[in-house]
């Protein structure tokens, strides 16, 4: 290092080569502090393996709620349809169905149900029973391809909020009223969340 510095000596002058040298040290101060931010601000592939595959599981089970509904939806739409038709004086229909929840199922469980009694006596003579009941349920399941999977015991359809049905001869009252009790009776809904509207000439 003397060396150098004597030979930068000869050639620029003492003031110079200290000022080269501090000029050297902020460069090489730069290069490790850009260094380091970049290598905590840039999340690893790992991370971003972890999140796209949190966000596709999520995205994938809304996306599975959404089509059965819609399924749903358009199960009991060409059911309604075809039902309405065929009565007196309905004509052309058009249907639409409203569902706030997906389809639940409903698993297959054991239950161990005891019943304790314990007698407890005090110290004055005093007899006290006290009773304690346990209740415990475990899912029921079968094997499939080395994994296993809740046994369904019950599907419950999903919750219908509203149907909507413009018919041709909805513009006779008595028709209208025939129209909203077979809604209602058919879905078991009330007779406010059926709306029925004469079709457009």
């Amino acid at each position: 290092m003397n060396s150098i510095q004597e030979y930068l000596k000869k050639i620029t002058g003492k003031k110079n080569v200290y000022n080269l040298i501090i000029a050297i040290l902020i460069g090489i101060m730069i290069i490790l502090v850009s260094d380091f931010f970049l290598n905590t601000s840039t999340p690893t592939s790992a991370n971003v393996k972890e999140v796209g595959k949190l966000s596709s599981n999520s995205d994938k089970s809304s996306s599975t709620d959404e089509s059965d509904i819609n399924q749903y939806e358009k199960e009991k739409k060409t059911e309604l349809t075809s039902l309405l038709k065929k009565m007196k004086g309905v004509g052309d229909v058009d249907v639409m169905i409203y569902c706030n929840e997906g389809e639940e199922l409903v698993p297959a469980t054991n239950s161990n149900k005891s019943d304790t009694d314990t007698k407890e006596t005090d110290t004055e003579g005093g007899k006290r029973t006290q009773k304690q009941k346990n209740d415990d349920k475990t899912v029921v399941t079968s094997s499939d391809d080395g994994g296993s999977t809740p046994f369904i015991v019950k599907k419950i359809s999903p919750q219908i909020t509203g149907v909507v049905v413009v018919a041709e001869g909805a513009d006779d009252d008595e028709i209208k009223q025939s129209i909203t009790t077979a809604v209602s009776g058919l879905f078991g809904i009330p007779g406010y969340q059926v709306y029925v509207y004469p079709m457009k000439n």
